[in-house]
């Protein structure tokens, strides 16, 4: 069991084709990524609540991603590669979650 609150009901209402296309669209925009950008992402984590804008606000406040930036600004507009990094990863962690529960659920 899983400890966290998950308001993702997007990826819910998405059918199976939709979230892989979504899920090889977020790897593809991660690497991309990874190749312009001069830093590593080395630790990124979700936090308790499953939201794009709670990844962003945790990663304001220090709590799961990069931390502050000179300019706080970025880590809402994930302008800056370490912080749009964190945030596209957390996007595939939450397919991948999706992805996990539907098999699950097929399974039981």
């Amino acid at each position: 069991m899983r400890l966290g609150i998950n308001l993702r009901g997007d990826l819910a209402r998405l059918t199976d084709p939709e979230i892989a296309e979504t899920l090889r669209y977020q790897w593809n925009e991660f690497e991309a990524t990874q190749a312009r950008s001069k830093s590593t992402l080395r630790l990124s984590m979700r936090g308790p609540i499953r939201h794009p804008w709670a990844y962003r606000l945790l990663s304001l406040g220090c709590v799961t991603g990069p931390g502050l930036s000179a300019y706080l600004g970025n880590i809402w507009l994930g302008l800056f590669s370490r912080e749009r990094l964190h945030l596209i990863m957390c996007e595939i962690r939450d397919l991948q979650d999706e992805i996990q529960s539907r098999l699950a659920a097929k399974r039981a």
